[in-house]
């Protein structure tokens, strides 16, 4: 498999504070939008076709405005997929620039961040992790899954598949973020 480029979308994020009840702590829970790495493609405009113009914007951002599309459909999982990596992809991100701040190696990694999946969805946040701990960061794999496996904590309520996606790929496309064929 060959890393290419497909889409560039930016995550944009949103910080809400969130209160405590009877207590002076405020928490952050930070939210993404998603955005389009280019607004519009100009030769497209300027040969007059303004609907593909905007198309890959559009495409872009839909990905943050309406969350659970309907996964009986190949679009409605594809989306969901792109809706889940997007999500992971910025968080993890922006973990590791604000460990990064305050320090050199990664060697104290899983004692500062501790990432808690709630629900399969998430689970590609693993995958991401290692992506950029070995990828972009450069530690070897060992180190990378060391670290990656103290770091993560997984909770489920679901002792069952749900109805709708039993027995269904997740993608049957075979667009996954960051690959081709």
């Amino acid at each position: 498999m060959v890393w290419q480029e497909a889409d560039r979308v930016l995550g944009v994020p949103y910080d809400t504070p969130i209160a405590g009840f009877h207590t002076a702590t405020v928490n952050t829970l930070r939210l993404w939008a998603a955005r389009a790495g280019d607004e519009f493609d100009f030769s497209l405009f300027n040969a007059g076709d303004y609907v593909r113009a905007v198309q890959a914007k559009n495409a872009s951002e839909v990905i943050s405005k309406v969350l659970y599309p309907n996964d009986n459909f190949e679009a409605g999982r594809e989306l969901r997929l792109r809706q889940e990596y997007f999500f992971v992809a910025c968080s993890i991100h922006d973990i590791i620039y604000r460990y990064k701040k305050s320090h050199n190696t990664f060697a104290q990694l899983s004692s500062k961040i501790a990432i808690q999946l709630n629900d399969t969805h998430p689970a590609i946040a693993i995958a991401e992790l290692m992506r950029v701990l070995v990828d972009e960061e450069e530690l070897t794999w060992e180190a990378a899954w060391k670290q990656t496996v103290a770091c993560f904590g997984y909770t489920t309520t679901r002792c069952c598949p749900r109805p709708s996606s039993a027995g269904r790929s997740r993608s049957s496309s075979g667009s996954s973020p960051g690959t081709s064929r």
